[in-house]
């Protein structure tokens, strides 16, 4: 069984009246209807960066964080260098491009066959050739 309510909702007494009121904001911090309504058109729009700033420190955060953010990005290392065998399998493939492609000219054909040339030459080098001393 339920047990009705002492103060309904819809009989306000004068004592919640006055509570209210001492929650509301003071009389000279409220605007007019006129106010209210042109009070976009006094003030300039805001641009997206600008929007997520406002919110950030609004929410209590600094504007250091977005900057953080980005060093973050920086002090990632960039990728290892491709190793002379993924260099020389990726010219295959330019080679076959080249090879099957019906516009290629002559001079083309000879550019990739001199970069292929380079890639065979560094391979000899690297791997004939005595680098250490052991023994």
């Amino acid at each position: 069984m339920l047990k009705p309510l002492v103060n309904p909702p819809n009989k306000l007494q004068a004592s919640d009246v006055q509570v209210i009121l001492v929650k509301l904001p003071a009389a000279g911090s409220l605007l007019s209807a006129a106010e209210y309504i042109d009070i976009d058109a006094t003030e300039q729009e805001m641009s997206d960066n600008e929007i997520v700033q406002a919110a950030l420190c609004e929410a209590g955060k600094s504007d250091e964080v977005g900057e953080d953010e980005g060093e973050e990005d920086e002090e990632l290392d960039p990728p290892p260098p491709p190793s002379l065998h993924d260099a020389q399998q990726a010219m295959t493939v330019v080679f076959r491009y080249f090879e099957c492609n019906t516009n290629t000219t002559v001079d083309e054909m000879d550019t990739v066959m001199d970069v292929q040339k380079l890639l065979k030459d560094r391979a000899i080098k690297k791997f004939c050739f005595q680098s250490k001393i052991t023994g």
